[in-house]
């Protein structure tokens, strides 16, 4: 285990160098300036020191003067030495005021680019992974939180360090102490050194075990305790030196200040520690994923990439997951079109992914015109592929770049009438050209604003835009309706001309015509031939064939007759346009990857626009006091918080009393000449009251970090279980606004509750007890001096309203970069979640173009904000620290505001809300002249004064084109199926992702009745499922029936164009011809 720890800390370390390494020259500019700054920063704080000590030094001689002309020349002699020090003293201070400065500005810069460029190389190895990657756990919600978490994490570490860099800086200069002095004062003696010594090596112990107090998170209480420790002991040692006449009182003094200025650097710089710390063990996570080198690799530029393929495919013996298995066999020639059938889980999916080269097989070859697979340039080879899977995945952006994102990178830019074509082909057409928008709609999350039929035909065109000599369509008509499954069919068996496919289906419209047949079950060929010869054959395939039929007619079967408007079928001019104008049009500019040329989200400026004024009022209310009330959120742990407030105000007053205790000191040392006897005890008795605040901040700063991490950790504990559960409790439609995606929710949870965490734990301890610092320091400034007391307040004045202001200003700044990283994270976290259309689609450049265009926007950002920092603070060594306070204010602020946000945000329909609960539900549903249209797209009606009633135990049918109800999509939360050697326990993966469509969609039905629901809704419910498993399931579906409303047979009702049209029973149909007859006849019913 030790071992491992240090060879993960070499990781940590040696990842963060290369991090830093692999930023060019250009982008390592603000680091190399930064650190420079951070130096001069460092070394400008012990040269006040030792002018400091100078000015001490003089004005002890001006104290012993007696008057005489000697004297008081001596004394004009050393008034024009004080003037020369003070201008010193103003020059040093100008210096590290502009170095603090730019030390700021330049890592916060540094850190802007090295997190971006982090984010940029994280998202490309995420991307650039095998499918075998993501199956072994790596999911991609853990994925996309990593990537918005961890870079903040290291953004926090890297931009905080200066604090830790000017520490060491002073840690050099304060441990050769003795070397300055010497040189300063020239005569002292070796007993002088020795001294000087001492006092360093406690500055030294302090600062060079600073990994070890931080290790043990005891920067603050460590340091309290020793630093009035060391002041005790070095004053106590210095006042001897001093009445030996073996060093100058001023000397002491610059020794106490260096030892201060070290110790107010470890207290200030132990949260940066802490944040480089976290930054380090994130660094190492995300190089984890950058180092790692898939075994299929998508970015690999080199291999062939064969410009005039024919599409032969031969898979040859091929062995996969199952080597026991006999060898799977299976050739399709050019232009041929082969078809592959068999039950759910059979394997035909499977070898979609193998051509696709998602897997290689544990054994054998598969060859495309000669060529194996593994030799062609990854993104070339899919690029030559038209894959339309059996669930469609669409990206949250318009109609038009969706089909888009299919256009091959060495294809030309297609124009919108290319695009329309492809629709037409697809059957697409005529439904978006209803819409106001057109092909300019946005689709929504997953395409979640159209029905799944609609998806399909999207995907299809998305396939067909690419000319691709290959076509693969897994189930690509499972989800329409009759009449679209026969004119898509017909529209792909159109653009299959002239092409090699590979078909997976299970219906005989798609499979009767193919040029060949396999017939699989569990992962071998059983049978392959034609649809007569395996007819004739009498095999699985009749057997198949024959439980398709609905109605038994005996087994002969004739093929389905595709009855439907001519016109409406696309013909072979169209395809053929296509390719004509794909290869002649006017523009030469490839399709490249340029992030939003290609994709992007184009939100909808009226839904924006409403949503702006509807939440204005209340942003404007939260952006007020979120502090306050969270807070206020924090009451029931109000013992905890008062523990930690007693302990910061203690803490707070700690530096006012020591305040009191070192004028004492400087007048102890410069009158020690006429002190005399007295001298010694006023010496000691100093010393003893520094020892004795040394124990008394010890508790003080052990018990405010102790009690105010404990209430930070409790609330951010809570606050993301209250995000969450706001969440799911919104209504449907808020997912489908572009601000409420997965991805930029996921980044959301993953660090509001941390930069809330912050403002508890750090922002409000430092607040309180500075607050305690200058209550008490001006009512002893007020005691001492009232003149200067009203100096020091009004400074304090002024200094107030320009911290708000900066604040203020980086809050806003704050919105405006969380905001671009939240759609960042949308488009890491779209990419991800579908990382197997990406791939098919070999569009890995293009999001991460697209992501790193938003990436940028923070930068520039940066760049150009004006800060008021320099004329908010007079004191240039506390920038770095107080700026690292406003910036964690600002963060805290803001992800306070988006919290609150959420908890308040009303929801239309709250499944959580108190209403009326029916003690006895009889299953009855009834539709009353109901009109509805999506939030999001209200210019389109999807029912118009709809009637529906649904008596208890009566099966109510809904049928029509695809389009007028919801889809049938299956969503599966990692539970376990029966399928595989673990049975019920067996993980079924992100989504589902192990298992096939069918085995899915079995899963879900079986969910259904297991509540015992007396309403059951089946949407499409075997439309994924072969024959054999269909009729299984709709016999379980049957015997589910009793005491439940089923949507099945007893009333049929034809919907079309958001109203019902017709009504009845299946017999009360026969030969009365509309719309519900037309469908019986395609399917050959």
């Amino acid at each position: 285990m030790e071992m491992f720890r240090q060879g993960r800390s070499s990781l940590v370390v040696c990842a963060y160098i290369q991090a830093a390494r692999s930023l060019d020259w250009v982008q390592q500019v603000p680091e190399s300036f930064g650190t420079i700054c951070a130096f001069a920063n460092g070394v400008g704080q012990p040269l006040v020191a030792l002018l400091m000590g100078g000015v001490i030094n003089s004005i002890a001689q001006i104290n012993r003067s007696d008057g005489t002309a000697t004297d008081a020349a001596s004394n004009a002699k050393l008034i024009i030495e004080l003037r020369i020090l003070v201008i010193k003293f103003t020059v040093v201070d100008a210096i590290i005021f502009f170095v603090a400065y730019g030390q700021m500005c330049l890592f916060t810069l540094s850190a802007e680019n090295l997190t971006k460029h982090t984010r940029e190389k994280h998202l490309h190895a995420v991307l650039r992974q095998d499918i075998t990657w993501y199956a072994l756990g790596k999911r991609s919600e853990s994925l996309n939180s990593c990537l918005s978490a961890d870079t903040q994490l290291i953004f926090d570490g890297l931009a905080d360090k200066r604090a830790t860099l000017v520490l060491m800086t002073a840690v050099p200069l304060m441990a050769a102490a003795e070397v300055l002095m010497a040189k300063y004062s020239g005569d002292s003696s070796a007993d002088d050194q020795d001294s000087y010594a001492v006092a360093g090596a406690m500055a030294e112990q302090v600062i060079g075990s600073i990994r070890t107090i931080a290790a043990f998170g005891g920067q603050k209480r460590s340091f309290t305790l020793i630093m009035f420790m060391g002041y005790s002991l070095a004053f106590y040692y210095g006042s001897r030196q001093v009445q030996d006449g073996k060093m100058k009182p001023g000397y002491v003094l610059t020794v106490l200040l260096f030892t201060m200025i070290g110790d107010i650097s470890v207290g200030n710089g132990g949260s940066n520690i802490a944040s480089f710390g976290k930054a380090q063990a994130s660094t190492y996570t995300i190089f984890n994923t950058i180092d790692h080198i898939p075994g299929i690799d998508s970015s690999d530029p080199s291999e062939l990439k064969p410009d005039n393929l024919q599409g032969h495919i031969v898979i040859k013996n091929v062995n996969f997951a199952y080597p026991s298995r006999p060898n799977m066999n299976i050739k399709d020639k050019p232009s041929q079109n082969v078809v592959l059938v068999g039950h759910s889980g059979s394997g035909k999916s499977t070898i979609i992914g193998l051509v696709e080269r998602f897997y290689d097989p544990t054994s054998g070859t598969i060859t495309i015109d000669g060529i194996e697979i593994k030799k062609f340039n990854l993104r070339h080879l899919r690029d030559s592929i038209g894959l339309v899977s059996q669930e469609p995945v669409l990206f949250n952006a318009t109609i038009k770049q969706n089909i888009l994102n299919g256009v091959r990178k060495d294809q030309k830019l297609p124009a919108d009438a290319d695009v329309e074509i492809v629709c037409r082909l697809a059957n697409a057409h005529d439904y978006i050209s209803m819409i106001s928008q057109g092909y300019n709609t946005m689709v929504g999350e997953k395409g979640a604003l159209l029905s799944g039929g609609q998806k399909q035909r999207i995907a299809i065109a998305r396939a067909l835009i690419k000319n691709s000599l290959i076509l693969l369509p897994d189930e690509a008509t499972s989800a329409l309706d009759t009449e679209s499954e026969c004119i898509v069919q017909a529209a792909l068996d159109n653009a299959a001309t002239g092409h090699s496919t590979i078909v997976i289906a299970h219906r005989l419209s798609t499979i009767m015509d193919a040029d060949l047949i396999y017939v699989m079950d569990n992962g071998i060929v059983l049978e392959s031939g034609t649809h007569a010869s395996l007819m004739a054959l009498g095999g699985t395939y009749t057997d198949f064939v024959v439980k398709q039929q609905l109605k038994s007619g005996g087994t002969d079967v004739e093929a389905p007759k595709y009855v439907t408007d001519p016109d409406a079928i696309p013909d072979q001019s169209l395809k053929s346009s296509l390719l004509h104008r794909m290869s002649s049009h006017h523009s030469d500019k490839p399709v490249v990857a340029k992030g939003p040329t290609v994709v992007d989200i184009s939100e909808d400026k009226e839904m924006t626009m409403a949503c702006e004024k509807e939440e204005a009022a209340r942003k404007l209310k939260l952006q007020k006091a979120p502090i306050a009330r969270t807070i206020c959120h924090m009451r029931s742990d109000y013992h905890i918080c008062l523990l930690g407030v007693l302990s910061a105000i203690a803490q707070g007053c700690l530096f006012p009393d020591f305040s009191q205790i070192f004028p004492s000191t400087v007048t102890t040392l410069s009158m020690a000449k006429e002190f005399g006897v007295d001298f010694i005890p006023k010496t000691n008795h100093y010393s003893l009251l520094l020892l004795i605040l040394s124990f008394v901040g010890f508790p003080a700063f052990a018990g405010s970090m102790f009690f105010f991490l404990l209430s930070g950790e409790r609330l951010t504990r809570h606050m993301p279980y209250l995000s969450y559960r706001a969440i799911l409790s919104q209504e449907m439609a808020s997912f489908d606004r572009p601000e409420n995606s997965t991805g930029a929710f996921a980044s959301r949870l993953a660090t509001d509750s941390q930069e809330m965490f912050d403002i508890v734990s750090q922002v409000t301890l430092t607040t309180v007890s500075a607050l305690a610092t200058i209550t008490l320091g001006l009512a002893f400034a007020f005691r001492a001096s009232w003149q200067i007391a009203l100096i020091i307040l009004a400074i304090v004045l002024v200094i107030g309203p320009r911290e708000y202001l900066e604040t203020t200003s980086l809050t806003g700044f704050g919105a405006k970069t969380r905001k671009a990283y939240e759609k960042s994270g949308h488009v890491a976290g779209m990419a991800i979640a579908n990382i197997r259309t990406v791939v098919s689609l070999a569009k890995e450049d293009v999001f991460e173009a697209w992501y790193f265009e938003i990436t940028k926007e923070p930068i520039s950002m940066q760049s150009t904000r004006p800060s008021l920092l320099p004329l908010v603070m007079p004191w240039p060594w506390r920038l770095g620290h107080i700026t690292s306070e406003l910036l964690k204010y600002a963060k805290g602020k803001q992800a306070a505001i988006n919290i609150y946000e959420l908890l308040d945000k009303d929801t239309l329909i709250d499944a959580e809300r108190e209403g009326t609960s029916l003690k006895t539900i009889d299953g009855s549903l009834s539709l009353d002249k109901v009109a509805f249209h999506y939030p999001t797209r209200k210019n389109i009606q999807v029912f118009n004064r709809v009637d529906i009633q649904v008596m208890p135990n009566q099966t109510v049918a809904l049928v029509g084109p695809s389009g007028s109800l919801v889809d049938q999509r299956q969503h599966l939360y990692g539970l376990p199926d029966s399928g595989s050697a673990d049975g019920y326990n067996t993980p079924v993966g992100v989504s589902g992702s192990q298992l096939s469509g069918g085995q899915k969609q079995r899963i879900v039905i079986a969910r259904a009745p297991i509540r015992n629901p007396k309403a059951l809704l089946l949407d499409e419910a075997t439309s994924a499922l072969d024959s054999e498993w269909e009729k299984l399931v709709q016999e379980a579906l049957d015997r589910a029936r009793y005491g439940c409303t089923t949507i099945d047979a007893d009333l049929i009702l034809v919907v079309k164009d958001g109203q019902v049209v017709e009504s009845g029973r299946h017999y009360e149909f026969a030969g009365l011809g509309g719309v519900y007859a037309d469908l019986c006849q395609k399917q050959n019913l």
